[in-house]
């Protein structure tokens, strides 16, 4: 059983309690528009080129057997991959002395990403931290991430999950008993809104956010704040009204909009959905959008 892993995040302190290492999970069901990971939403390897890194040797060309490089221009020489005709065989990765072309993700067995995660024991027993299983969404490998997070209990490591919840209600099952805490995006309350935003409907999310409460995990919901999409008072109101209903013991939790994930949309040529000056919102803006599921509305 392996694994396919885009990023290992140590000294985490936004992903659950304490100190932790998150482990980003390749594959999404969801195709939000706002994504912030988006190398994570396809499950498989993608060659990525860092022109800062690139001394221009051009040894990569030399050595590839499918012809799938090239120089994009005589003027910059950088590199200009060719994805149809690349075969991920990983040659020229060997050969680049920078690591200017290296692929975005790594497949792991589960004794190797749990041995990676067991080097920071000592800082998750000293400040009350552990793993979190993120993405994409961990959910999309479900049946190595439950072994996994299993394998972490086992070791005596506290564990999180972190997940949009578009799964079965089987699927989730399997996570209740290996899983301390749960972290669950739900971004647009409306349905349909949400099917224009992320590809799909939202039904099966609260459903499985009811079976969670109901099952009285340790639950945290999240609001991420995307500007014409999540960002405005009745969404949030109508999140915060539906999980209050539900239980008023759930924190929700409101994720300022950022702009980082601008570089990786231009790396991996795809168009970035924000206009260039769009930018997080400001510290006024957050106490009002928190002022609403804080009770009070000062909109």
């Amino acid at each position: 059983m392996r694994g396919l892993v885009f990023d290992i995040k140590r000294f985490a302190i936004h992903d659950g309690d304490g100190i932790r290492t998150t482990v980003f999970f390749k594959g999404c069901p969801l195709r939000c528009v706002w994504c912030q990971n988006p190398e994570g939403l396809q499950f498989n390897k993608k060659l990525w080129y860092f022109s800062n890194r690139c001394l221009h040797c051009h040894q990569c060309i030399q050595v590839c057997p499918q012809q799938a490089l090239k120089k994009r221009e005589e003027l910059t020489k950088d590199i200009l991959i060719d994805y149809n005709n690349c075969d991920n065989c990983g040659i020229c990765t060997e050969v680049c002395p920078t690591n200017a072309l290296s692929f975005d993700s790594k497949w792991y067995s589960l004794d190797e990403l749990v041995a990676e995660i067991i080097k920071d024991k000592d800082f998750f027993d000293i400040s009350g931290g552990g793993v979190t299983a993120s993405g994409g969404d961990p959910v999309f490998q479900h049946e190595f991430v439950t072994a996994f997070l299993l394998k972490c209990k086992e070791q005596g490591v506290q564990t999180t999950l972190e997940s949009s919840m578009y799964a079965s209600i089987m699927v989730v099952e399997k996570f209740l008993p290996i899983v301390d805490k749960f972290i669950v995006d739900l971004k647009i309350f409306d349905s349909e809104s949400h099917k224009r935003a992320t590809g799909q409907r939202n039904d099966i999310i609260k459903q499985n956010i009811e079976f969670l409460i109901a099952a009285n995990v340790d639950l945290l919901i999240r609001i991420p704040l995307i500007p014409n999409y999540t960002a405005n008072e009745k969404n949030i109101r109508e999140i915060y009204s539906y999980i209050h209903r539900l239980s008023p013991k759930v924190p929700i939790e409101l994720l300022n909009f950022n702009n980082l994930a601008r570089n990786k949309y231009e790396m991996m040529n795809l168009s970035y959905p924000f206009p260039l000056e769009s930018k997080p919102f400001t510290k006024i803006e957050m106490e009002r959008f928190n002022s609403i599921i804080n009770g009070v509305s000062l909109l």
